[in-house]
This record gives structure tokens, sequence and C-alpha cells, in this order.
């Protein structure tokens, strides 16, 4: 039994304006075209399309990470899973105890809760519900995530020596930063750091680790996974960039390969040419002295009869 939709392709609009591949600047636009849009509510999403995007000035060829917070045709989602394959088996943690499929977590409407390519776009009610109560959580139903301000302890603003191990590290950050009453829209200040790891997974962890080792809850949670997922999308795109480019290496050194062949075959191929000509002409030299030693036998031959007529007169 087909289960019953919440959104389908029929039901969102198609997207006629601006658009821009960064996803803050972006969900300020829509906002400013679209009065009913709510960035956690995807009934309310748009649908990005081939011709939505080229009015960027750029037809969508898959290389740049897609925007989240709206809804995409097939094609451009088709585009965008074959560039940014490796993120097909990540999942994030949208809150504490709730773990979320990455693809399915910020294109819920093109993407499955498995990270599966849905046929076209949509999502059942279900889904949708399941959604909107893992990523937004218990009071969120107005379509906002509502943001939580920490007080900060008196403790935390005591100067503490630099640390030189990991963990001290972190512990360091945890309480130090406990200073500001809240967290602002901004990246939290690791993440600069994390995003030149090589490994996406290695940043997720450390951020975990972050998160599980502080007293208390902070605001903006959906904005850290937001940069972890930026940083994921950055770090698969340089890891697809790192593979081309050994692809390129490996085919110049297989043509390399094949031309120092070929140059083996071509000096084979002149040395025998060269042992050939020698041969034919050593039989010309050897025909030439054959032929002057028989004009020579000839006019021997020629001459003798008249030498003895000479002796006998």
């Amino acid at each position: 039994m087909a289960e019953s939709m919440a959104i389908t392709a029929s039901t969102l609009s198609e997207y006629i304006g601006p658009f821009v591949f960064d996803t803050k600047q972006l969900r300020s636009v829509l906002k400013t075209h679209l009065p009913s849009y709510r960035e956690y509510d995807p009934k309310t999403w748009p649908l990005i399309s081939a011709i939505s995007i080229s009015s960027s000035g750029e037809d969508y060829d898959g290389l740049k990470p897609l925007p989240w917070k709206v809804a995409y045709t097939t094609d451009i989602a088709k585009k965008y899973l074959e560039n940014y394959g490796s993120t097909r088996k990540r999942t994030t943690s949208v809150r504490k105890g709730v773990a979320m499929h990455l693809l399915h977590r910020y294109f819920p409407a093109n993407f499955n809760e498995f990270g599966t390519l849905k046929a076209e776009p949509g999502m059942s009610i279900r889904e949708y519900n399941a959604w909107v109560r893992d990523v937004i959580g218990a009071g969120g139903s107005d379509g906002s995530a509502k943001k939580r301000k920490v007080a900060a302890p008196r403790s935390a603003v005591t100067p503490k020596p630099q640390s030189t191990t990991a963990g001290e590290r972190r512990e360091s950050f945890a309480t130090d930063s406990m200073a500001e009453s809240t967290w602002s829209d901004s990246p939290v200040p690791v993440l600069s750091t994390l995003r030149s790891t090589v490994s996406a997974d290695t940043a997720f962890r450390e951020i975990m680790e972050m998160l599980a080792g502080r007293p208390a809850e902070f605001g903006s949670e959906a904005d850290l996974h937001a940069q972890l997922y930026q940083t994921q999308v950055e770090l698969s795109e340089q890891t697809r960039r790192a593979e081309l480019a050994e692809s390129k290496v490996r085919q110049l050194e297989k043509q390399l390969r094949e031309r120092e062949t070929e140059m083996r075959h071509v000096k084979q191929e002149a040395d025998a040419a060269n042992g050939r000509m020698f041969e034919v002409w050593a039989g010309m030299r050897y025909l030439d002295a054959e032929r002057r030693e028989e004009s020579d036998v000839q006019e021997d031959g020629d001459h003798a009869p008249c030498a003895e007529t000479e002796k006998k007169q």
C-alpha cells in the first residue's frame, strides 16, 4: 500500500528568481521573494530546476555543492550525487540520541532516510513528520530552530595555561568558550582547523567529543551541523579533485609508457631497415664488382689474337 504523501513534485512550486550557491545567501533571497518560505518546513520549500540555476549565469554540472533547505529536480540531485557520492554512507547526529543520513538531513525531498535518490522529489507524511521531529525537536513546530542561551559559570573566566595535549585543548576550549553568554550563528572557531583535515569523519568525531564534554546544551546546534556538513562537502570535493588528478597522472604515465614502447618499436624497425639497406648496398657493390671483372676479362679476350698475329709477323 502506497504511503500518503505530504509533499509531491506537483505540490512544490518551481522557483523562478535569483539563485546563488551559498545556502545563507539563498535563504535570504528566498525569504524576500517567497514570503511563505520557512527554512525548516519542507512543505514551503521551492523546487529548484536547471532553469532556476541557470539564472546564476551557469549551467549546473554537479561540481559545486548545492545549497540546502530547498528541493531539487531529480536531474540536479542526480548530478550532485555523481560528484559527491562519498556522502552516500555518511550519517550525522542531529541532536543528542538522534542520527540521520547526511543526504536525507539536508535534502529530504530528494533522498530518503537511507540516502537513496528518490525517483521524484517529495516526502511521505510519515517521512515528513519524522524529519521535522528529529531536526527541529520538541517545541519547534513553528518551523524555526529555537536558540538556547547558556549562562556562563563564574569559574569559566579564570585564565588557563596553554594546553599541549589534544584532550587538554578540548577541555580548555569547552571551559573558556562558556564565558560567552550565547553562541552566535558564526562557525565555531575550531571548524577553521577542521577544514584543513583530511578526513571528514575525524572532524565529526572531534566536534561530537566537544559536544559530549560540555556541561550544558548550547544554541545554534543546527548551524553547527550545517558547518560540519559544508566541511564534509568541501572535503569530498577536494577528494574528488585529488582522485581526478591521480587519474590524470596515471593516464599520462600510461601514455608515456605507450610512447616509450612505440619508440622502441620504431627504433627496432629503423635498425632493421638500416640492416636491409646495408645488405642491398653490399649486394649492389658485389654485382658492380662482378660486372667490372667480366668487362675486364672480355677486353683481355678481344686483344689476345691481335698480339699473336703481331708476333708471327
